[in-house]
């Protein structure tokens, strides 16, 4: 093995089993966006308010979870956001589902949206290996993305109003991020009024920050490039990106996703469909009791 290799491995082992609890760390950040007065506002709530050319404060957060892996964790953050009286957005994939957890956050102001990676999914279960490929199956991924967030809509019983894009090795060997599923007319008739990625979100955000595996911790790719200078600005809109996995060793959780991840890659290379294994791991939700959908 490369001295490459042999660090990437070990940074590995230790997110997945050995990193302790970060809360403090979250609890410390949004403390000083809150002495600067800044006003959080949830990806639904921003995009109305451009959607409508309301008046905004000078000074606003987009706290983002995506939950990847270990919904368990949100708990925590959740606690600290409601302390500043902070609200979120938090991203649900099929596999991270919570149904107790998404309605308890619509219930206390925040959003809870669909984290979806359907265009990867469904080259994966049918190892589509081509960008050509894809494309072509583009009307029935865009079904299949339709069908999905209608399940996920009824399960909650919330209106998902603002979904975002996982992304997926599978993404990246194609060179086709998940959102070419979806342009502003299919969102519209789908009832979607953003995309967290799309040019009417990301053209009013003026730095964008999202969290890091260990020992890396965070990655600046919007404006200044470390947190004591943007929180000097006079006015900005910042978008704070956050995975479970980066805050808290979650070995069950982290070891699942890694070894899907692994046994994909290999048969998406060699051209082997995985259809009724990826629509397993994509159903495999905590549900919290309640009845699985057929997604």
């Amino acid at each position: 093995m490369t001295a490459k290799v042999l660090r990437t491995v070990s940074e590995r082992l230790y997110g997945n089993f050995l990193l302790p609890d970060r809360t403090a760390v979250y609890r410390e950040l949004l403390a000083a966006f809150a002495e600067r007065g800044y006003v959080a506002f949830t990806f639904a709530a921003f995009a109305r308010a451009r959607l409508s050319n309301a008046a905004l404060p000078e000074r606003i957060l987009l706290l983002r979870h995506d939950i990847d892996t270990d919904p368990g964790y949100l708990t925590s953050w959740l606690e600290v956001e409601r302390s500043f009286g902070f609200a979120s957005t938090s991203y649900f994939r099929l596999r991270t589902l919570d149904v107790a957890q998404m309605r308890a956050i619509a219930e206390k102001g925040g959003e809870a949206g669909y984290h979806y990676e359907e265009l990867a999914s469904y080259a994966k279960a049918y190892g589509l290996r081509t960008r050509d490929a894809v494309l072509s199956a583009l009307p029935a991924i865009r079904q299949r993305f339709a069908d999905n967030l209608a399940a996920v809509r009824s399960l909650t019983e919330l209106p998902i109003e603002t979904v975002a894009s996982h992304g997926d090795f599978a993404n990246r060997l194609l060179d086709l991020a998940n959102t070419v599923i979806i342009d502003r007319a299919f969102a519209e008739r789908l009832g979607i009024i953003a995309e967290a990625y799309e040019p009417m979100i990301q053209e009013a955000v003026s730095c964008r920050i999202s969290d890091q595996h260990y020992p890396k911790a965070w990655r600046f790719s919007r404006g200044p490039s470390n947190f004591e200078s943007i929180l000097a600005l006079d006015g900005a809109v910042v978008e704070l990106l956050t995975h479970p996995r980066h805050w808290r060793a979650a070995p069950g959780s982290n070891l699942r996703e890694d070894a899907d991840r692994i046994l994909s890659s290999v048969f998406f290379r060699a051209g082997v469909g995985l259809h009724g294994y990826v629509d397993l791991a994509d159903r495999r939700g905590r549900l919290a009791g309640e009845q699985r959908p057929s997604l």
